[in-house]
């Protein structure tokens, strides 16, 4: 089951996600500097950064199939470009044509997600 607050960490996971990437990287320039013992240290700080990047992936794509699974196109493309990209409501209704406002695609949206929760 999606929820729109599931959906309203779309973003927030992918940053996440770039973050912990970051700092496994950063980890990894480190470990030429330490000494052993510090060295041990980043490897398992290194590997549980990983396990995190590949459950956050996981939430991630849980997310995006269930935009994907969206029939209509114009649907479609409004959650992706309220919930993915993060744009007001306002830029959604402008990309998305077809003379809506923003409210009608807020509407759109909410109710797509109140029929197939």
């Amino acid at each position: 089951m999606m929820t729109r607050r599931d959906l309203n960490e779309l973003r927030a996971l992918s940053r996440e996600i770039q973050l912990t990437e970051r700092e496994i990287t950063r980890l990894d320039r480190m470990k030429n500097k330490s000494r052993p013992a510090a060295l041990e240290k980043c490897e398992k700080l290194k590997a549980a950064m990983s396990e995190r990047v590949e459950r956050l992936i996981s939430e991630r794509a849980r997310r995006e199939e269930y935009i994907d699974t969206i029939p209509d196109s114009i649907t479609r493309q409004a959650f992706i470009l309220r919930y993915a990209y993060g744009l007001p409501w306002r830029d959604v209704a402008a990309r998305i044509g077809n003379s809506y406002t923003p409210d009608a695609a807020r509407m759109m949206c909410k109710n797509y997600i109140s029929k197939h929760m």
